[in-house]
């Protein structure tokens, strides 16, 4: 039992020490598709990544709402333009609209 017990230990404490439990930034993934965003909005930490991946239509992925200090964006989203990315540098709520591009 305690060889068990110290084995199960040792995994924990060298796990701990290759991924440190508190260094995982999240990944939120929002398709945008004609008249959606899905999710309508993410609340993030410090280092997570919005991801927002084309589903349909000629779209923008544009900011409307960001913490203080944040950066804000305005990035196509179509079929040439299939996924924009943007990494959390201030935690908070990030609101973002889809802007119809007419061809």
């Amino acid at each position: 039992m305690k060889i068990k017990i110290y084995i199960h230990f040792l995994l924990v404490l060298v796990s701990g020490m290759l991924f440190p439990f508190d260094s995982f930034a999240g990944l939120f993934t929002v398709q945008v598709g004609n008249d959606y965003f899905s999710p309508s909005n993410v609340n993030a930490m410090v280092d997570d990544t919005i991801r927002w991946v084309w589903v349909a239509g000629n779209h923008t992925t544009t900011s409307i709402a960001v913490p203080s200090g944040a950066s804000s964006w305005d990035s196509p989203i179509n079929s040439t333009h299939t996924s924009y990315m943007y990494v959390i540098s201030v935690s908070g709520n990030y609101n973002y609209q889809s802007t119809y591009m007419h061809p």
